[in-house]
C-alpha cells in the first residue's frame, strides 16, 4: 500500500521551506484523483521518496533542468519527469493562485510516447480547478 499522504507535506513544512505549496486535483465530488493514480501504480519506497524528493525541490523553486518542462499546446501546463530505474513517471502540474500553488492534476507511468490522452486528462481537470476557483483557492 502506498503512503500517498506522505508525498504532499503538511502545511507548516510549506511555509518553512517552500516557495510554492503542493495541492492535489480533487473533483467537484470530493475525489483526490491524483492521490488515487500514485497509489494505483504502486510505487515502491525508494520511487515513493523520488517523487517526494522532485516535488519538494520543486516547491522550493529550484532548477530542475529537463526534468521540468513546459507542454506544448497546452498553455500554462507543466510536466516533471520522475525516472527511478526501469520505470519512469510523469506528473503533470500547473502553476496557479499567481504561483503560490503548484497544482498536481495528473500521475502516469512514462511510456515511450506520452499519450494524448494523458495530456487531455491534466487539461480537463486544470480548466475544471479554474472553474470552480475563479479567484484561486
Amino acid at each position: 500500500m502506498v503512503d500517498t499522504p506522505r508525498l504532499f507535506p503538511c502545511r507548516r513544512e510549506w511555509k518553512e521551506r517552500a516557495l510554492s505549496r503542493w495541492e492535489t486535483f480533487t473533483s467537484s465530488t470530493g475525489n483526490d484523483l491524483v492521490r488515487k493514480e500514485i497509489a494505483r501504480l504502486g510505487l515502491g519506497p525508494h520511487e515513493q521518496q523520488k517523487l517526494k524528493r522532485v516535488m519538494g525541490e520543486k516547491g522550493r523553486g529550484r532548477d530542475l533542468g529537463a526534468a521540468d518542462k513546459p507542454l506544448s499546446g497546452y498553455q500554462g501546463m507543466r510536466e516533471l519527469v520522475v525516472r527511478c530505474g526501469d520505470r519512469s513517471f510523469r506528473l503533470v502540474y500547473a502553476n496557479v493562485s499567481g504561483g503560490l500553488v503548484l497544482l498536481a492534476l495528473h500521475f502516469f507511468v512514462k511510456k515511450s510516447r506520452t499519450a494524448h490522452h494523458d495530456l487531455e486528462v491534466a487539461w480537463a481537470r486544470l480548466k475544471d480547478w479554474h472553474r470552480r476557483h475563479p479567484q484561486g483557492p
